[in-house]
């Protein structure tokens, strides 16, 4: 018998569990119809805060972040500076704005209205942005236990870690909205997770579906506007203890929900080293895992489907130019790899929404899952960067993309030789059936 054809069969003539068992529903189609999210990126914490040093920002690196986004938004219009942006015009730097207005106009209006193109022929591309909290938001919520939840009403300290927490977040993300809109972009803020709709959790990282859809119809509301949203990981009201309970809802998870209900055609995690290393990225001969392919078997021999098989492959490089590889197969394959490939380089005890490991689980589920967009996880600010939000794992991998079978399959072609980052993408080639290898 086919696996799983008991629940295929449930509903049909002669199943007298027909009412006990319905078919699952199917999932709701992606909210924003009229024009599918092109981009969907997080700014991490260690990219635009020094999280060495309690809320401080790198102004540096978040004014040239947002000018790439800029560049991506306005792409119709921007030259890339040598790396090609689609439509452009060859005006020189990738993060220089358009400057297309008469002299004269231009000097009656305020600075940042001067990089705005006076009219758009055609929409711009949908693009949401998600930021971390940095050192505005993690050592707060480590110090009074923010992450480990408790309940709040009874815990006078935790309460004041609670507000403390998302008011200091708060800060941080009214910096990035105003970098954003300096930049050119129309960024419009929708909130914290627990005022945007995210919240209550059902424990950490665990969101409602009710909630997540609610949540991303406000944001599919604002990109149906030409707006592009900005959202951030925050402290959120939990359902333990009869709902008074607390929890973090980081920005990762944030990323997976929304390519849940947006299906973005690509998604970017920019952050302030190359991608994925297979340890601290500062010790000696830590190398850079280059591609992270995933498969999944669809089952065989067994009406319960518990032969289903997944497989992780991944390519490592370094900068002498060698590398390596290796795979994983196996029923839990998915869950393991994260920790058998970033080993210890998370980015330490005081990120308490699971750092880089987490990072990486959730771009496989962003992958294998929720939206089955490729994605990319690379330094913001560099020509990597720029091609990653552009042109996702098509400018790593050699194909459009990063989709279309296993062309491509390793981290060469296009310009993955001379650009370095992660690429995490899925397949739905079967795996093959071999041990661990490498």
């Amino acid at each position: 018998m086919r696996a799983g054809g008991g629940a295929a069969e449930a509903g049909g003539r002669g199943a007298p569990d027909a009412a006990l068992s319905p078919p699952p529903p199917r999932p709701p189609p992606p909210l924003c119809a009229a024009a599918r999210v092109a981009c969907l990126v997080k700014l991490g914490g260690a990219l635009i805060t020094d999280k060495s040093k309690p809320e401080t920002l790198r102004p540096g690196a978040l004014r040239d972040t947002c000018r790439q986004l800029a560049a991506v938004y306005w792409q119709g219009r921007v030259g890339g500076g040598g790396t090609g942006a689609p439509g452009g015009r060859g005006q020189g730097h990738e993060s220089s704005p358009p400057q297309q207005q008469p002299q004269q106009q231009q000097q009656s209006q305020p600075p940042q209205q001067q990089q705005h193109p006076p009219h758009q022929p055609h929409p711009p591309p949908p693009l949401v942005v998600v930021h971390g909290a940095g050192s505005f938001g993690h050592p707060t919520a480590r110090a009074y236990g923010v992450a480990n939840g408790g309940d709040l009403r009874s815990d006078a300290r935790l309460r004041e870690g609670f507000c403390l927490t998302r008011l200091r977040v708060s800060r941080l993300h009214a910096a990035v909205v105003e970098a954003l809109v300096e930049a050119g972009v129309p960024a419009t803020s929708l909130g914290g997770a627990l005022a945007a709709g995210w919240g209550p959790t059902d424990g950490p990282g665990n969101v409602a579906a009710a909630n997540a859809r609610e949540a991303c119809e406000r944001v599919a509301r604002s990109l149906d506007a030409g707006l592009v949203p900005v959202l951030y990981g925050d402290a959120v009201l939990d359902a333990a203890h009869g709902g008074r309970g607390c929890s973090v809802l980081g920005g990762d998870v944030l990323m997976r929900e929304l390519a849940r209900h947006l299906s973005p055609r690509r998604a970017v995690f920019l952050t302030d080293v190359d991608g994925v290393f297979d340890r601290p990225p500062a010790e000696e001969g830590a190398r850079l895992v280059r591609a992270v392919r995933f498969f999944r078997s669809g089952g065989e021999g067994d009406d319960d489907g518990t032969t289903d098989e997944e497989r992780v492959e991944w390519l490592l490089d370094d900068a002498g130019g060698g590398g390596g590889e290796g795979a994983i197969s196996s029923p839990a394959a998915f869950s393991s790899a994260a920790s058998v490939l970033v080993g210890g380089a998370a980015e330490g005890a005081a990120d308490v929404s699971g750092g880089m490991r987490a990072k990486l689980e959730e771009a496989a589920a962003i992958s294998c899952e929720a939206g089955g967009a490729p994605v990319v996880v690379a330094r913001g600010g560099t020509d990597a960067a720029l091609e990653a939000l552009l042109r996702g794992a098509g400018a790593f991998l050699g194909n459009d993309e990063g989709e279309g079978g296993d062309g491509g399959g390793g981290g060469g072609g296009g310009g993955g030789g001379r650009l370095r980052a992660t690429v995490v993408i899925a397949s739905a080639r079967r795996p093959r059936r071999s041990g661990a290898q490498g």
